[in-house]
């Protein structure tokens, strides 16, 4: 418990120092898109050898997975590096 107070009371000190004036917007593409991404890969990666998926790794399932896995990388990396403030 004392040491869960000490670190809670020092994080408060801490963010106090180093808070910012000017709080960026929220970046709803890079947010989207790295969904799209973590969530086709996930399902892409989970499916490939699942006892349900009789076509394995290239099946059309799979293959749409990784497509939009691929295609939100593609959006979320092109969106990260050009924007101000991502």
């Amino acid at each position: 418990m004392p040491v869960g107070l000490f670190g809670m009371l020092f994080t408060a000190t801490v963010q106090k120092e180093h808070r910012r004036e000017a709080s960026g917007g929220f970046d709803l593409v890079g947010f989207v898109s790295m969904i799209a991404f973590l969530g086709g890969l996930l399902l892409a990666l989970s499916a490939g050898n699942a006892r349900w998926n009789t076509g394995g790794w290239t099946s059309t399932y799979v293959l749409t997975c990784f497509g939009v896995s691929v295609a939100g990388l593609v959006v979320f990396l092109a969106q990260e590096l050009t924007v101000e403030h991502p």
